[in-house]
């Protein structure tokens, strides 16, 4: 026996777009893409056919459901006076439409659906007279959704999908065979925009508004970041890039355009800037740029400009300033050389001509400096403990020098050598700096030149007890002279 499937829910009522029935109306049924007849029934086992056009009562509904054949349909609704308010072909069975619903008619023209479970909530779907679609609450006038004839969607209440779980909206491209995309909220709140054909993830949105894209990603336009964003695949950012909060990229990164941050921004990966103007770093306070080598030692190192305006090389990790450069061109370099004591002590603090404290190093050169004038910080204020270097004193240190002619580098030069002079009343000018080629040595007198540091002659210490061994020779010149010696 031949069994049929239900067309639409068992009873339907048909309304206008304001909620009132088509009363007296009929629902014709015919063969697909013909004026043929084609008989529906009043069961399942399609034994009682009904009368075709199928009459509506005065609530716009048939008296009996409708059943369908296995064949497609062209399903005409007219209203009482035979006016055609709708015509859909082709129909098949179930209610299923494969083709186009035409509904024609001026004014507000539309359809309406009604949910018998729902206390008989009305919805309506109608094109107004200046082609704007809209979705409309029957029962209290309510318009949720609008779309205008420019294709923009309006929505006049917050659109919700709820499930327990994984929830969201899939959408799949007919003209992309098999592209299926689905935006979903996750089971920790998260948002993600999933390609379920390729089963990746391109970007997710994590409940504190912070994005990670975890596909390669090209901006075209103008590019704003309100909140963190986490980039984890190549980036190419064709437009101009603002970012107000913490942008992290960890592969490699192409700018074309202006880019400005005021928020903190990681790289990890290859930058290029090939923009026609320089990447901006923008913000209050102490804007800037830090540096971490995470195959190293984990170092970090900051440039930033202060709120003076003044540019800061910064040792992150150690929490210490190194180098400004004011608006003027002034450069200022701080440090501290390491120091470190041997078998004589070098930097010793006991003894003739020897001082108390170390070295401290802003610039360690290796090679040659040139410079139109050198000048030392000599300020009084910045001096303690200053005391008159004696005669006897100064004799002593000069004494104990054994200057030397020499070559270092390839290169001829006149000095001292730094053990010699570590070893007795010059011992104060000797200091250490780090220098990782060095092995330590032993003299025969146990003199330890440690390894991983060099020594270094500060001359300045000559300049003085040099004077003063020449301001004895001149007060000695003098008494010659008056004949008192």
């Amino acid at each position: 026996m031949a069994t049929g499937s239900l067309f639409f829910s068992p009873y339907f009522q048909f309304t206008d777009a304001s909620g009132v029935p088509y009363a007296g109306g009929s629902l014709a049924f015919y063969s697909s893409g013909t004026n043929t007849p084609l008989a529906v029934y009043a069961d399942q086992e399609l034994t009682t056919p009904l009368q075709n056009p199928v009459p509506l009562n005065s609530a716009g509904w048939p008296e009996d459901q409708i059943w369908l054949q296995t064949q497609e349909y062209r399903v005409v609704l007219s209203d009482v006076n035979g006016v055609q308010i709708w015509a859909a072909d082709p129909v098949a069975a179930g209610g299923q439409f494969t083709g186009s619903v035409v509904v024609s008619g001026t004014g507000q023209v539309g359809f309406t659906a009604v949910n018998l479970s729902a206390n008989g909530n009305t919805w309506g779907w109608y094109s107004q007279t200046d082609g704007t679609f809209n979705a409309i609450d029957s029962n209290n006038g309510a318009i949720p959704i609008s779309i205008n004839n420019g294709g923009t969607v309006t929505f006049s209440v917050t659109p919700i999908v709820v499930a327990p779980t994984t929830v969201g909206i899939v959408l799949t491209s007919t003209a992309v065979a098999g592209q299926e995309w689905a935006l979903y909220s996750a089971d920790d709140g998260s948002f993600s925009l999933f390609n379920s054909t390729n089963a990746v993830t391109p970007f997710y949105v994590l409940p504190d508004g912070n994005v990670t894209f975890q596909e390669a990603v090209t901006f075209g336009g103008v590019t704003t970041f309100n909140q963190a964003s986490a980039f984890e695949q190549p980036v190419t950012m064709a437009g101009p890039f603002y970012s107000t909060y913490s942008a992290a990229f960890s592969a490699t990164t192409t700018f074309t355009a202006t880019e400005t941050h005021s928020g903190a921004v990681g790289f990890s990966g290859t930058v290029t800037f090939s923009g026609g103007s320089d990447p901006l770093i923008t913000g209050t306070g102490t804007p800037g740029l830090e540096i971490t080598n995470t195959s190293g030692s984990g170092r970090s190192w900051t440039t930033y400009v202060n709120s003076s305006g003044v540019w800061v090389l910064a040792d992150q990790t150690a929490g210490l300033s190194r180098m400004y450069l004011d608006s003027n061109g002034v450069v200022t370099m701080t440090g501290g050389g390491d120091t470190g004591t041997g078998s004589y002590g070098y930097l010793a603090n006991t003894g003739a001509g020897t001082q108390t404290g170390t070295y401290s190093y802003g610039l360690n050169v290796t090679g040659g400096i040139t410079s139109t004038i050198y000048s030392a910080t000599s300020d009084r204020r910045l001096k303690s403990k200053i005391e008159n270097i004696t005669e006897d004193d100064a004799w002593s240190y000069v004494m104990a020098a054994r200057p030397v002619t020499y070559r270092m580098d390839g290169i001829s030069g006149a000095g001292f050598i730094a053990q010699e002079e570590a070893k007795g009343p010059r011992a104060a000018s000797v200091a250490t700096v780090s220098n990782i080629s060095l092995e330590e040595t032993i003299d025969e007198d146990g003199f330890v030149s440690p390894a991983g540091f060099q020594l270094t002659k500060n001359y300045d210490h000559d300049i003085a007890y040099l004077t003063r061994a020449i301001q004895s020779l001149k007060a000695e010149l003098e008494a010659i002279k008056k004949g008192s010696v």
